[in-house]
């Protein structure tokens, strides 16, 4: 992560969050606000259950294992190369984890230069009494003056009432664990 007098720069990628220079013109229509841009990550991720489910061959559970949003869009783009704005059919989405819905929504927002992280913990929302480790992102709110907890993978469902703007509690990084 790049360092400015002692400061993290969140708003510049990193190694896992950096878009290869070829692979730019691939985002030409990506949105601009936050939760958008988290929600473009979403339609590019399949979980691998549902991957299975749907019938995708065990010859692409590899691709759960890529490490860096470049490598999340170059396996994308080999199933299809259309820009990541463009909606997929769930069989040529990647199949990925959590992990996968934050990095690829860390590296979107820092594309658009906000200020983002992705956080790896522990999440209340999906066993009841039971908290389960989990990835999400966070992005610096530009008025409000604070991280906000958006959880990429589940947005557009109702594991909590607002997974764009996770609650106390509904989320718990590791540190704080």
């Amino acid at each position: 992560m790049p360092l400015v007098s002692g400061h993290i720069r969140y708003d510049v990628s990193g190694e896992l969050t950096a878009i290869e220079g070829d692979l730019v013109p691939m985002l030409a229509g990506l949105p601009s606000s936050p939760v958008q841009l988290c929600a473009a990550a979403q339609a590019l991720v399949i979980l691998p259950g549902l991957a299975s489910d749907l019938g995708v061959g065990a010859s692409r559970a590899g691709e759960k294992h890529i490490r860096a949003a470049s490598g999340i869009l170059r396996a994308l783009a080999a199933l299809d190369d259309r820009p990541v704005d463009q909606p997929r059919p769930l069989t040529d989405r990647v199949v990925g984890t959590c992990r996968h819905f934050a990095v690829l929504s860390c590296a979107f927002l820092r594309h658009r230069g906000i200020a983002a992280r992705a956080r790896c913990g522990f999440a209340s929302y999906f066993v009841p009494g039971s908290f389960v480790d989990h990835w999400i992102v966070e992005y610096r709110h530009p008025v409000d003056e604070r991280w906000v907890r958006v959880d990429p993978e589940i947005l557009g469902f109702e594991f909590v009432g607002a997974p764009h703007d996770l609650a106390a509690g509904e989320f718990v990084s590791g540190g704080e664990a």
